[in-house]
């Protein structure tokens, strides 16, 4: 299941845009954690902001760069 979530839109190969939106997804995470265990501090505010920011930013940066895709290949499929 994780492999078919950072495969692009004709399945065929690995999407770099999505490899990198999980990547930092998880960097937030782990920052989030040795923070809270470093200092003992948590502030769900800054969380909630952080990590929503990396879902929506890079979830909207990947769907636009899908759209893109998928009418490239339509216009090229329209062209033969």
């Amino acid at each position: 299941m994780i492999r078919n979530i950072l495969k692009g839109v004709n399945d065929q190969g690995y999407d770099a845009g999505r490899i990198l939106w999980v990547l930092s997804t998880m960097c937030g995470l782990g920052y989030s954690g040795w923070h809270l265990f470093a200092d003992h501090v948590f502030s769900i505010i800054e969380f909630g902001t952080g990590m929503g920011s990396l879902i929506l930013l890079g979830g909207g940066g990947v769907a636009a760069k899908d759209l893109g895709v998928a009418k490239a290949i339509q216009q090229r499929g329209a062209g033969q």
